[in-house]
């Protein structure tokens, strides 16, 4: 709008309000509205009015340059950053064309074995390390991909870019990546460099890649899934030989391929942070695998992240006062011995757990549940199915494994109503033993059981004799358990066991047991279970 037109409308608004007197009333009603010249609006303003608009006209003057000024700038700036930017990607474009020479001008050997390679560079190419929060031209062992420059050892504060240098097998006949292939080959390498900057944000790097013929060499496929039979990406796969060792890293494939060993057999492990095999094994055991010059090897792993399982003990439907101390679990998926052993013996508790189990599933769409069957004591000769009567017969719990996460069941420990008295027989039974000195009861039936987590199963457990009465009162299902007790009479030591199955869910009956009973140890020693 000209300077002018909006002096005069500045000029009309200002008369209106300082100038304009009401009309009397009958006037105003009769007046019409009219349209008054610009000529005539001019002359009814008064000189004076003038002397406060002056202030506008500065101030709008001012504001029209500030907008003016800031617009100017902000091109400029912007000017700037788009020539910042371009610059940029043109020196990332030249890194990314400098790291594909350099992959091509390595054997296919190192190629095969390559993985991916990150490194750090200058604006010209130069390799640069980060210490502390400086970053310092690379001062370290020439590699093959970083050697030392002139500036070994300065600082330096231009812009970091990030190479990123990985070769990848191909298979010719579907022209994708070997290991994303059923039955595919390794007939060629194609590598790839990838750069980015901190400038870069969220759009996508700069990238370069070609094509490396393969030459008849022995190669190894290595893939990981999980539970699912899904690929597990992030797992670190080594391959070791007499002239080899290796590193890759599985990417969203689960796959990796090593080319160009020299060697007939390597070893070949696979580990992903606390993931563990069937077996509850982390890393899982490193397989033995014979390459072939003419196909393509393939050695397969299945990891999954590991659960567990805690058990809290009930006795005939209460948890109140209950203990327990060992739980087992069993799962038919795994190789013998199919189980776990949870908790400690002898140290006795409301619950227990056991960590470092397999999530197993039955893969599918949807995947199926496989639980673990679990019920207390320290093997499967304590399962309730084994050794309830058939009027009873009762079963382990179900617990299914979820990765990461914890299942919890409760565990049925029935009551052994014991009583040790110091006499000889029921006629003879004297009192009840105030303390015994030692006590344990054994679980015979697992004296020669494994876990998968223990080499030797504990089948012994501490307990005490406290005014003739056993502590813990709470115990597996078992066909036969021993209970030993050493008790002090007078000076002597008495030693004395006695057998009792526990295999109905409300408990036993009353038992008792003689400390100088039948076939008991008398010595002025001390004596021990």
């Amino acid at each position: 709008m000209p300077l002018v037109t909006m002096r005069t409308i500045f000029i009309t608004l200002r008369s209106g309000w300082r100038r304009r007197r009401p009309a009397p009333p009958m006037l105003a009603r009769a007046r019409k509205p009219a349209m008054i010249s610009r000529a005539r609006l001019a002359a009814r303003v008064r000189p004076a009015s003038q002397s406060g608009f002056t202030i506008v006209e500065v101030i709008v003057s001012a504001l029209m340059v500030g907008l003016i000024v800031t617009a100017t700038f902000t091109g400029f700036d912007a000017a700037a950053r788009s020539s910042a930017s371009e610059r940029a990607h043109a020196q990332a474009t030249q890194l990314a064309q400098q790291d594909e020479d350099r992959l091509r001008g390595l054997t296919t050997a190192t190629l095969g074995q390559l993985g991916t390679v990150e490194t750090l560079r200058a604006d010209g190419g130069a390799c640069v390390e980060k210490l502390s929060s400086t970053y310092y031209y690379y001062n370290k062992t020439n590699t093959a991909f970083c050697e030392k420059t002139e500036l070994a050892g300065k600082a330096y504060g231009g812009t970091v870019f990030t190479v990123k240098s990985s070769a990848s097998y191909v298979a010719a006949s579907k022209e994708t990546l070997t290991c994303e292939t059923s039955g595919g080959t390794a007939d060629y390498l194609r590598t790839s460099s990838s750069v980015t900057w901190p400038s870069l944000g969220s759009h996508p790097p700069v990238t370069q890649s070609s094509i490396v013929t393969n030459p008849a060499t022995t190669a190894l496929l290595v893939t990981v899934q999980n539970q699912n039979n899904e690929p597990v990406e992030g797992a670190t796969v080594t391959v070791t030989g007499a002239s080899t060792n290796a590193v890759q890293t599985t990417p969203a494939a689960g796959c990796v391929i090593f080319g160009g060993i020299a060697d007939k057999s390597v070893e070949v492990g696979v580990s992903k942070a606390s993931w563990v095999d069937h077996q509850g094994k982390s890393p899982p055991p490193k397989k033995t695998m014979t390459l072939s010059a003419v196909s393509l090897t393939e050695a397969k792993f299945t990891v999954g992240e590991p659960g567990s399982i805690v058990a809290e003990f009930e006795s005939n439907g209460s948890t109140i006062g209950v203990t327990g101390d060992t739980f087992y679990a069993l799962q038919n998926e795994i190789a013998s011995p199919p189980d776990f052993v949870g908790g400690t013996a002898g140290t006795y508790g409301s619950s227990a757990a056991v960590a470092g189990l397999f999530p197993f599933v039955t893969p599918g769409k949807p995947a199926t549940k496989n639980p673990y069957t679990a019920f207390a004591g320290d093997c499967e000769a304590n399962s309730p199915a084994k050794v309830t009567e058939k009027t009873e017969k009762l079963s382990g719990r179900a617990a299914q494994v979820e990765p990461g996460g914890s299942t919890t069941v409760k565990l049925e420990v029935p009551k052994v109503n014991m009583t040790v008295w110091e006499g000889e027989t029921e006629a003879k039974k004297e009192k009840e033993l105030e303390n015994s000195e030692s006590a344990k009861v054994i679980n015979k039936e697992c004296s020669a059981a494994s876990a998968q987590n223990l080499e030797k199963v504990p089948y012994e457990h501490k307990v005490t004799i406290s005014k003739g009465k056993l502590e813990p009162a709470y115990w597996p299902y078992a066909k036969e358990l021993e209970l030993c007790v050493v008790g002090k009479l007078g000076a002597n030591y008495y030693k004395s066991k006695t057998t009792f199955a526990n295999s109905a869910k409300a408990g036993t009956a009353a038992l008792k047991m003689y400390l100088k009973g039948a076939g008991y140890t008398k010595s002025a020693s001390k004596l021990e279970c």
